[in-house]
């Protein structure tokens, strides 16, 4: 089964993962059921716990999680991000991944060189699905 990376804010600057408003978990959500009706599997990094844990257990987790995937799907809302353009870097850049983003409010130009871009999430799982 080809397994895909959900990359994006998630605004857990606190590490209260009580504290993740729609924006961080609705598209998951979506995503999730979009994707397994087509027969992926989905790393979600909200699923993970975040109490008690530091940074660097953050990033070494995301990155292991990018590692299993066989792609990303990107959310890229207008909103300060760290971790999102990373993934991302790392997935295609070091990994030869494909990135899938949509939602392109944040389209500078290393987001456009490093992904491929979509208007909706239902273009961007798409692509996905003809990707395979």
């Amino acid at each position: 089964m080809k397994m895909i990376y959900l990359a994006g804010p998630m605004h857990c600057y606190s590490g209260k993962e009580e504290e993740w408003d729609d924006q961080v978990l609705h598209w998951r959500q979506l995503a999730t059921t979009k994707l397994a009706a087509l027969g992926f599997g989905v790393l979600d990094p909200t699923l993970r716990p975040y109490t008690g844990i530091n940074e660097v257990e953050i990033v070494e987790a995301d990155l292991e999680e990018v590692r299993k995937s066989d792609g990303v799907l990107a959310y890229l809302p207008n909103v300060p991000m760290a971790g999102t353009p990373m993934e991302i870097f790392f997935a295609s850049y070091v990994l030869k991944l494909p990135v899938f983003a949509f939602s392109m409010e944040n389209d500078g130009p290393w987001i456009k060189y490093f992904t491929d871009q979509y208007p909706t999430i239902d273009k961007a799982v798409e692509a996905i699905n003809h990707w395979v």
